[in-house]
């Protein structure tokens, strides 16, 4: 039996230049120390990829029907979702992409 299903799961890696490193922290210290009025800051920054998506399933050819959603549906609708699940792991690989974005400027 050939393994049609795949897993992938994607993770996100950001790196920087010195030049683009520094800009970045003079920035940012500019921003919270402008708004240091704000009691709640958490100095957290989110890096987005538009269109990033970290768990996707593909498949080759025809849509297995371990990868059907109205067998899912109808699966947990008689209480045998756990069931689908473990059927669904067994048949689909898992991979692991890591996505570095390098920024210079």
């Amino acid at each position: 039996m050939s393994i049609k299903l795949t897993r992938l799961a994607f993770s996100k890696k950001f790196e920087y230049s010195s030049i683009a490193s520094n800009r970045i922290n003079a920035n940012r210290d500019y921003f919270f120390q402008s708004n240091i009025r704000d009691k709640y800051q958490t100095k957290t920054v989110n890096e987005n990829i538009e269109g990033y998506k970290q768990y996707v399933t593909v498949y080759s050819g025809s849509r297995p029907l371990s990868a059907n959603p109205c067998i899912y549906l109808l699966m947990s609708l008689i209480m045998l979702g756990w069931l689908y699940r473990i059927i669904f792991v067994c048949s689909s690989r898992r991979v692991t992409y890591e996505f570095k974005k390098y920024l210079v400027n």
